[in-house]
């Protein structure tokens, strides 16, 4: 069989794309491109839903590459480990006005220009995901409807001290923090540090951490949600559920004779509650959750971090104008209300658990640190074999 022959039959199959077709692995993750011709490149910018030929879209192309390259340099060039080791972006990449000329160089031979041009692509890629994400456009409503849901229930006393309930009979809290919006980069961080990539929802957008001062108060505050019907708990994202914070099935064992002394009206409810603290808090009682799991949860959450955690999806509703003709036609209004489900996270921790995970590995800082060495790992893999770009 004669070379070109040879050549031929290689070039039968993409393997890395069919890799990503058969979800082996993420487009992020390829070594390289095919998009070796000016044609090539124009078509897959079309493919992707960028016309090369509207300046419009030009423009926007060139947009998100100044945000991949900004977000690079914020984020990316310098060494987590060794802040005194930097890289720099070669002036051919940062300054290439062709959309399709990073394509074609990301699909040349291993080497600068190459390197480069596939580093910026992914970040690239990933932005585009982040930009063009419809909830954005709803946010704001999104957020305030959502607030509306879980404040409702939070009631702050004259001194300013906070309950979960409608006065001061409720759970009372150490700290309520309240999670919004993500901005860009952190979404495309967590986007880039996740094995899914732009298959993953990012289900915290929104996020309420409830903090009471005891491991039994925090069971306390899960059961209040079903209790008064704060959440729909039939629209909890049940792989999204995890509880490090204690072992409900000991607790439950342990305070069983306690509930039926309460019931039989042998204690108060003062009683019952101290000796519910004294249980939550026994060594028996702790969480058994293995790291194993937390790391499949998510790869680079801290094993020393406790708490209850759980997703529920919140139907919104949503005030605004027809998003086509044919809409605007059936409506005869001006606006029209759509409907959708968004997920927000309840974390739910014991002040102790609270307090410790501010200090060590379940730092945030630590946090951070481990997502941009996963980071940079995925978007340079070459740094693992070679000092190219450097």
């Amino acid at each position: 069989m004669s070379g070109d022959a040879k050549n031929r039959k290689r070039s039968l199959f993409d393997w890395d794309v069919l890799d990503v077709l058969l979800g082996e692995r993420t487009a992020i993750d390829l070594p390289r491109l095919r998009t070796d011709t000016d044609e090539k490149a124009r078509s897959f910018l079309r493919a992707y839903g960028y016309d090369p030929g509207r300046e419009s879209d030009r423009e926007e192309i060139h947009n998100l590459k100044n945000q991949a390259i900004g977000f690079i340099e914020r984020n990316l060039l310098q060494n987590p480990d060794r802040p005194e080791e930097s890289m720099e972006i070669p002036p051919a990449v940062r300054e290439s006005e062709d959309p399709a000329q990073l394509l074609i160089w990301a699909s040349g031979e291993r080497g600068e220009l190459q390197n480069w041009s596939c580093s910026v692509l992914r970040v690239m890629h990933t932005m585009t995901h982040v930009t063009n994400d419809l909830d954005l456009h709803f946010f704001p409503h999104i957020q305030n409807q959502i607030l509306n849901v879980v404040l409702r229930w939070v009631y702050t006393d004259p001194t300013g001290d906070l309950y979960l309930g409608e006065d001061e009979t409720g759970i009372r809290l150490y700290i309520l923090d309240i999670k919004s919006q993500k901005s860009h980069e952190s979404t495309a961080l967590k986007l880039l540090h996740k094995r899914e990539h732009i298959g993953a929802d990012i289900f915290d957008r929104l996020g309420f951490r409830f903090v009471t001062f005891t491991k039994a108060e925090a069971l306390m505050a899960l059961n209040f949600f079903h209790e008064k019907f704060a959440i729909a708990f039939a629209n909890v994202k049940s792989t999204r559920s995890r509880n490090t914070l204690i072992d409900v099935a000991r607790f439950r064992e342990l305070g069983e004779p306690w509930f039926e002394k309460f019931d039989d009206g042998a204690i108060d409810e003062a009683e019952l509650m101290q000796q519910l603290d004294r249980i939550s808090g026994d060594d028996s009682c702790q969480s058994h959750t293995s790291e194993d799991i937390i790391r499949e949860r998510n790869l680079y959450s801290s094993t020393s971090y406790h708490s209850i955690q759980f997703t529920v999806r919140q139907l919104v509703r949503v005030r605004s104008a027809p998003v086509n003709r044919m809409m605007a036609r059936k409506s005869n209004k001006n606006l029209i209300e759509y409907r959708f489900f968004f997920p927000f996270e309840v974390q739910i921790l014991d002040k102790a658990s609270y307090i410790e995970s501010r200090r060590g590995r379940a730092s945030h800082a630590e946090y951070k640190r481990s997502q941009i060495r996963a980071v940079r790992k995925r978007i340079f893999p070459w740094l693992e074999s070679d000092d190219t770009g450097d």
